[in-house]
């Protein structure tokens, strides 16, 4: 009898050492943890209790629950993961795993705490010019933003979903959009404006974006990186798309959100 309690002990350590427990408790546990532990042949009493003890970041949309399915993971344990992911997300409005209103947001820190910033859209005007008013410079009202970046590749979150009537006004018709359309525009200041112009003939206001890396994080939900270091200046993110001629245009309907990047001391 002591003998089998002794293996019994020694084959739960086993699995409580693992590398699927190493990985779980290093980190959020992801579903892909959740599968491995199903995998082990666990009961549900013990996978769910790992996961009401532990740091979750669970994927519960629609196609992670099929998934989830798929992979023979009790009913009792994705109830769990489901649970569980609504206590996390409406805990810190900080955590980008949370549910957010539809829009863009600036991971920034904030007296030495990391904070998500909602991005507001900036009022613009635009003035056409050339033959044919083939040229539109679209000009910012304010000489700076408000919203100051300190890192040169500073790091965004997109929100999409549907949003209400009220959210749709500060968000500027997100919910229509998919993050390959945003860049990132160098602004240039004119007096106490900033603006940048747009040729549609040509794709002149190409070689001056700065396209995203983007990383799905979540349902709906896209870490964003510049691509490239951005310098010290005024900077907005625009929603484009290619018109008949093959050049980039602003969609109608989007609105420009703004940030300033400031490194040097």
């Amino acid at each position: 009898m002591k003998k089998f309690v002794l293996v019994f002990v020694v084959f739960f350590l086993s699995i409580f050492t693992s590398p699927v427990f190493a990985q779980a408790s290093a980190g959020a546990m992801t579903n892909a943890n959740v599968v491995e532990l199903q995998g082990l042949g666990l009961g549900d009493d013990v996978i769910v209790s790992k996961i009401k003890t532990s740091k979750c970041n669970f994927d519960v949309s629609i196609e992670a629950l099929k998934a989830l399915k798929a992979a023979n993971v009790s009913n009792a344990v994705i109830a769990a993961m489901v649970e569980k992911g609504q206590a996390t997300a409406s805990n810190d409005p900080n955590d980008p795993a949370a549910p957010h209103d539809a829009g863009i947001y600036l991971m920034n820190e904030v007296n030495g705490q990391q904070r998500l910033t909602m991005l507001k859209y900036a009022l613009v005007s635009v003035k056409y010019k050339g033959l044919w008013s083939q040229r539109a410079i679209i000009i910012l009202s304010e000489g700076s933003s408000k919203l100051i970046v300190t890192t040169k590749r500073p790091v965004f979150y997109f929100y999409f979903g549907t949003a209400s009537e009220t959210e749709k006004e500060v968000s500027g018709m997100f919910t229509s959009a998919t993050p390959e359309s945003f860049s990132v525009v160098p602004l240039q200041k004119d007096g106490n404006t900033r603006q940048f112009e747009l040729n549609f003939l040509t794709n002149s206001q190409a070689k001056i974006l700065v396209d995203f890396e983007f990383e799905k994080v979540g349902p709906a939900t896209f870490k964003a990186t510049p691509k490239s270091d951005l310098p010290d200046g005024e900077y907005c993110i625009a929603n484009f798309f290619q018109n008949s001629h093959n050049v980039l245009v602003l969609k109608n309907g989007s609105y420009i959100y703004d940030f300033a990047v400031k490194t040097a001391k």
